[in-house]
Protein backbone atom coordinates (compact mmCIF):
# COMPACT_ATOMS: atom_id res chain seq x y z
CA UNK A 1 0.00 0.00 0.00
CA UNK A 2 3.04 2.41 0.77
CA UNK A 3 4.36 2.01 -2.59
CA UNK A 4 1.42 2.70 -3.96
CA UNK A 5 0.82 5.45 -2.51
CA UNK A 6 4.20 7.08 -3.14
CA UNK A 7 3.77 6.13 -7.49
CA UNK A 8 0.26 7.84 -7.11
CA UNK A 9 1.65 11.09 -5.54
CA UNK A 10 4.86 11.03 -7.68
CA UNK A 11 3.12 10.50 -11.44
CA UNK A 12 -0.10 12.51 -10.45
CA UNK A 13 -0.36 15.88 -12.25
CA UNK A 14 -3.51 18.56 -12.32
CA UNK A 15 -3.74 21.98 -14.24
CA UNK A 16 -6.64 24.31 -14.84
CA UNK A 17 -6.43 25.72 -18.16
CA UNK A 18 -9.13 29.34 -18.06
CA UNK A 19 -10.41 30.29 -21.34
CA UNK A 20 -12.73 32.96 -20.49
CA UNK A 21 -10.90 36.47 -21.73
CA UNK A 22 -11.56 38.71 -18.21
CA UNK A 23 -9.49 36.61 -16.11
CA UNK A 24 -9.12 33.37 -13.98
CA UNK A 25 -11.82 30.93 -13.04
CA UNK A 26 -12.03 30.89 -8.90
CA UNK A 27 -12.20 26.98 -9.52
CA UNK A 28 -9.57 24.25 -8.00
CA UNK A 29 -9.00 20.74 -9.16
CA UNK A 30 -7.17 18.54 -6.36
CA UNK A 31 -7.13 15.18 -5.24
CA UNK A 32 -6.43 12.71 -1.84
CA UNK A 33 -5.29 9.33 -1.58
CA UNK A 34 -6.88 6.70 0.17
CA UNK A 35 -5.73 3.47 0.50
CA UNK A 36 -5.57 2.19 -2.88
CA UNK A 37 -7.85 4.73 -4.22
CA UNK A 38 -7.31 8.33 -5.26
CA UNK A 39 -10.83 10.74 -5.63
CA UNK A 40 -10.37 14.21 -7.50
CA UNK A 41 -12.41 16.81 -6.30
CA UNK A 42 -13.36 20.28 -6.89
CA UNK A 43 -14.21 23.75 -5.80
CA UNK A 44 -16.13 26.49 -7.40
CA UNK A 45 -16.62 29.82 -5.95
CA UNK A 46 -18.36 31.23 -9.02
CA UNK A 47 -22.10 32.27 -8.98
CA UNK A 48 -22.12 30.17 -12.20
CA UNK A 49 -21.74 26.32 -12.97
CA UNK A 50 -18.85 25.30 -14.54
CA UNK A 51 -17.95 23.33 -17.24
CA UNK A 52 -14.61 21.14 -17.22
CA UNK A 53 -13.61 18.72 -19.76
CA UNK A 54 -11.28 16.11 -18.05
CA UNK A 55 -8.18 14.54 -19.95
CA UNK A 56 -7.08 11.30 -18.03
CA UNK A 57 -4.19 9.08 -18.43
CA UNK A 58 -4.84 6.34 -16.48
CA UNK A 59 -2.19 3.01 -15.98
CA UNK A 60 -3.18 0.42 -14.03
CA UNK A 61 -6.45 2.10 -12.83
CA UNK A 62 -9.91 3.10 -13.57
CA UNK A 63 -12.36 5.73 -13.49
CA UNK A 64 -16.13 6.26 -14.27
CA UNK A 65 -15.08 8.87 -16.37
CA UNK A 66 -13.67 8.81 -19.85
CA UNK A 67 -10.95 10.65 -21.29
CA UNK A 68 -12.52 14.08 -22.78
CA UNK A 69 -15.56 13.79 -20.46
CA UNK A 70 -17.20 17.05 -19.34
CA UNK A 71 -18.17 17.64 -15.60
CA UNK A 72 -20.25 20.47 -14.54
CA UNK A 73 -19.22 22.14 -11.65
CA UNK A 74 -22.23 23.26 -9.57
CA UNK A 75 -21.74 27.09 -8.34
CA UNK A 76 -20.72 28.10 -5.29
CA UNK A 77 -19.42 24.57 -4.16
CA UNK A 78 -16.44 23.04 -2.29
CA UNK A 79 -15.27 19.34 -2.18
CA UNK A 80 -17.35 18.09 -5.35
CA UNK A 81 -16.78 14.48 -6.05
CA UNK A 82 -15.35 14.42 -9.73
CA UNK A 83 -14.31 10.89 -10.11
CA UNK A 84 -12.35 7.87 -8.44
CA UNK A 85 -9.27 6.56 -9.03
CA UNK A 86 -9.40 2.43 -8.60
CA UNK A 87 -6.49 0.08 -8.94
CA UNK A 88 -6.65 -2.65 -11.91
CA UNK A 89 -3.91 -4.71 -10.44
CA UNK A 90 -1.33 -4.93 -8.00
CA UNK A 91 1.27 -3.52 -10.70
CA UNK A 92 2.11 -0.18 -11.67
CA UNK A 93 -0.13 2.13 -10.66
CA UNK A 94 -0.20 5.93 -12.46
CA UNK A 95 -3.25 8.94 -13.19
CA UNK A 96 -2.37 12.03 -14.82
CA UNK A 97 -5.23 14.38 -15.57
CA UNK A 98 -6.00 17.73 -17.40
CA UNK A 99 -9.56 20.09 -17.27
CA UNK A 100 -9.88 22.71 -19.47
CA UNK A 101 -13.21 24.94 -18.59
CA UNK A 102 -15.65 27.10 -19.38
CA UNK A 103 -18.48 29.16 -18.01
CA UNK A 104 -21.59 27.73 -17.63
CA UNK A 105 -23.12 24.21 -18.78
CA UNK A 106 -21.30 24.19 -22.04
CA UNK A 107 -23.51 20.92 -22.64
CA UNK A 108 -26.84 23.00 -22.82
CA UNK A 109 -28.70 22.53 -26.46
CA UNK A 110 -31.96 23.62 -25.35
CA UNK A 111 -33.38 26.69 -24.00
CA UNK A 112 -36.03 29.34 -24.08
CA UNK A 113 -36.22 30.36 -27.13
CA UNK A 114 -39.66 31.90 -27.05
CA UNK A 115 -38.53 34.02 -24.14
CA UNK A 116 -39.42 37.74 -24.26
CA UNK A 117 -36.56 40.59 -22.76
CA UNK A 118 -37.37 44.17 -21.68
CA UNK A 119 -35.29 46.41 -24.07
CA UNK A 120 -32.15 47.13 -21.97
CA UNK A 121 -32.86 50.87 -20.80
CA UNK A 122 -35.50 52.74 -18.58
CA UNK A 123 -39.10 52.94 -19.77
CA UNK A 124 -40.38 55.97 -22.38
CA UNK A 125 -36.43 55.75 -23.72
CA UNK A 126 -36.27 55.42 -27.33
CA UNK A 127 -32.92 54.52 -29.15
CA UNK A 128 -32.06 53.14 -32.32
CA UNK A 129 -29.87 49.72 -32.68
CA UNK A 130 -27.11 50.68 -34.39
CA UNK A 131 -25.67 47.55 -35.58
CA UNK A 132 -27.76 44.44 -35.34
CA UNK A 133 -27.80 40.72 -35.74
CA UNK A 134 -25.06 39.54 -38.25
CA UNK A 135 -23.81 43.16 -38.77
CA UNK A 136 -21.15 44.32 -41.39
CA UNK A 137 -18.71 45.87 -38.49
CA UNK A 138 -17.66 43.66 -35.72
CA UNK A 139 -21.11 41.67 -35.54
CA UNK A 140 -20.33 39.15 -38.55
CA UNK A 141 -21.56 36.27 -38.01
CA UNK A 142 -22.82 36.54 -34.41
CA UNK A 143 -26.54 37.70 -32.99
CA UNK A 144 -25.32 40.94 -30.85
CA UNK A 145 -27.13 44.27 -30.87
CA UNK A 146 -25.58 47.83 -30.47
CA UNK A 147 -27.93 50.43 -28.86
CA UNK A 148 -26.87 53.61 -29.95
CA UNK A 149 -26.64 55.17 -26.15
CA UNK A 150 -25.30 58.41 -25.01
CA UNK A 151 -22.96 57.76 -22.08
CA UNK A 152 -24.40 57.80 -18.65
CA UNK A 153 -27.87 56.52 -19.85
CA UNK A 154 -29.21 54.39 -17.56
CA UNK A 155 -28.42 50.52 -18.77
CA UNK A 156 -31.22 47.89 -17.07
CA UNK A 157 -31.53 44.43 -17.25
CA UNK A 158 -33.27 42.78 -20.35
CA UNK A 159 -33.93 39.53 -18.04
CA UNK A 160 -33.73 38.14 -14.47
CA UNK A 161 -30.90 36.29 -13.46
CA UNK A 162 -27.67 36.31 -11.05
CA UNK A 163 -24.90 38.88 -11.74
CA UNK A 164 -21.93 36.33 -12.30
CA UNK A 165 -19.37 39.15 -13.80
CA UNK A 166 -18.71 42.99 -13.21
CA UNK A 167 -16.05 44.70 -14.75
CA UNK A 168 -16.53 48.63 -14.37
CA UNK A 169 -12.94 49.84 -13.38
CA UNK A 170 -11.90 50.58 -17.12
CA UNK A 171 -11.56 53.97 -18.95
CA UNK A 172 -9.87 53.30 -21.89
CA UNK A 173 -10.97 52.78 -25.56
CA UNK A 174 -10.23 52.45 -29.02
CA UNK A 175 -11.92 50.73 -32.10
CA UNK A 176 -9.38 48.07 -32.16
CA UNK A 177 -9.70 44.42 -30.82
CA UNK A 178 -6.92 44.76 -28.88
CA UNK A 179 -8.71 47.27 -27.12
CA UNK A 180 -11.54 44.53 -26.07
CA UNK A 181 -9.63 43.65 -22.61
CA UNK A 182 -10.94 47.54 -21.44
CA UNK A 183 -14.38 46.42 -22.10
CA UNK A 184 -16.73 47.38 -18.79
CA UNK A 185 -19.35 44.74 -18.86
CA UNK A 186 -21.87 42.91 -16.96
CA UNK A 187 -22.79 39.69 -17.73
CA UNK A 188 -26.31 37.92 -16.08
CA UNK A 189 -26.92 34.09 -16.04
CA UNK A 190 -30.49 33.18 -17.08
CA UNK A 191 -32.36 30.17 -15.36
CA UNK A 192 -32.21 28.49 -18.72
CA UNK A 193 -28.17 28.54 -18.30
CA UNK A 194 -27.82 31.42 -21.27
CA UNK A 195 -25.88 34.32 -20.36
CA UNK A 196 -26.37 38.24 -20.84
CA UNK A 197 -23.47 40.48 -21.68
CA UNK A 198 -24.18 44.28 -21.64
CA UNK A 199 -20.84 45.89 -22.67
CA UNK A 200 -18.53 48.93 -22.92
CA UNK A 201 -20.07 50.85 -19.46
CA UNK A 202 -19.34 53.56 -17.89
CA UNK A 203 -16.52 53.53 -15.29
CA UNK A 204 -17.75 52.89 -12.14
CA UNK A 205 -21.29 53.20 -13.01
CA UNK A 206 -22.34 49.30 -11.79
CA UNK A 207 -24.88 49.57 -9.25
CA UNK A 208 -24.79 45.66 -8.93
CA UNK A 209 -22.22 43.11 -7.34
CA UNK A 210 -21.15 39.68 -8.48
CA UNK A 211 -23.28 37.39 -7.07
CA UNK A 212 -26.78 39.57 -6.60
CA UNK A 213 -29.44 38.33 -8.06
CA UNK A 214 -31.11 41.08 -10.64
CA UNK A 215 -34.91 41.49 -11.62
CA UNK A 216 -36.02 42.04 -14.78
CA UNK A 217 -35.78 46.13 -15.68
CA UNK A 218 -34.09 46.57 -12.90
CA UNK A 219 -30.97 49.26 -13.14
CA UNK A 220 -27.52 47.46 -13.28
CA UNK A 221 -25.16 50.65 -14.95
CA UNK A 222 -25.12 53.78 -17.23
CA UNK A 223 -23.76 53.15 -21.05
CA UNK A 224 -20.12 54.29 -21.78
CA UNK A 225 -17.28 53.51 -24.60
CA UNK A 226 -15.17 51.78 -22.92
CA UNK A 227 -13.08 49.27 -24.80
CA UNK A 228 -13.47 47.97 -28.44
CA UNK A 229 -15.35 50.47 -29.27
CA UNK A 230 -15.70 53.14 -31.89
CA UNK A 231 -18.47 55.67 -29.98
CA UNK A 232 -20.72 54.99 -27.09
CA UNK A 233 -23.11 52.52 -27.39
CA UNK A 234 -24.47 49.49 -25.35
CA UNK A 235 -23.72 46.37 -26.89
CA UNK A 236 -26.04 43.55 -25.75
CA UNK A 237 -25.76 39.75 -26.62
CA UNK A 238 -27.55 36.25 -25.35
CA UNK A 239 -25.30 33.56 -25.85
CA UNK A 240 -24.19 30.15 -24.70
CA UNK A 241 -20.91 29.11 -23.97
CA UNK A 242 -19.10 26.10 -25.28
CA UNK A 243 -16.21 24.04 -23.99
CA UNK A 244 -13.88 25.11 -26.24
CA UNK A 245 -14.25 28.64 -25.46
CA UNK A 246 -16.53 29.56 -28.13
CA UNK A 247 -19.93 31.93 -27.47
CA UNK A 248 -23.16 30.66 -29.13
CA UNK A 249 -25.11 33.91 -29.73
CA UNK A 250 -28.84 33.37 -29.73
CA UNK A 251 -31.54 35.23 -31.26
CA UNK A 252 -33.73 36.75 -29.08
CA UNK A 253 -37.59 38.81 -29.17
CA UNK A 254 -38.12 41.92 -27.74
CA UNK A 255 -41.31 43.82 -26.10
CA UNK A 256 -41.70 47.05 -27.47
CA UNK A 257 -43.91 50.28 -26.97
CA UNK A 258 -45.68 49.35 -30.56
CA UNK A 259 -45.10 45.20 -30.29
CA UNK A 260 -45.41 42.69 -27.67
CA UNK A 261 -42.87 40.31 -29.75
CA UNK A 262 -40.18 41.28 -31.87
CA UNK A 263 -36.68 40.47 -33.29
CA UNK A 264 -35.07 44.14 -33.76
CA UNK A 265 -33.86 45.24 -36.87
CA UNK A 266 -30.41 47.45 -37.68
CA UNK A 267 -31.04 50.90 -38.09
CA UNK A 268 -34.29 51.04 -36.70
CA UNK A 269 -35.74 52.79 -33.11
CA UNK A 270 -37.24 51.16 -30.34
CA UNK A 271 -39.24 52.67 -27.78
CA UNK A 272 -39.43 50.94 -24.22
CA UNK A 273 -42.97 50.75 -23.15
Amino acid sequence: MTVLRTALLLFTLCSLLPLYGQGKFQVRFYHEIKGYQAILYADNEEYTPISSQLTLQLIGMKSKLKSGDTVVLSPRTQRQEITRFNPINKGKTHFHYKTLSNYGDTRIKHYDSLYIYSLPFKQGASYAVGQGYNGTRTHQGIHALDFAMPEKSPVHAAREGRVVFVQDQHTTHCYRPECAKYNNEIIVLHEDGTFAQYTHLYPQSAVVEKGQYIEKGGLLAKSGNTGYSSGPHLHFGVYLHRISGQKVYLPTYFETHSKERTLLEEHKTYRNK
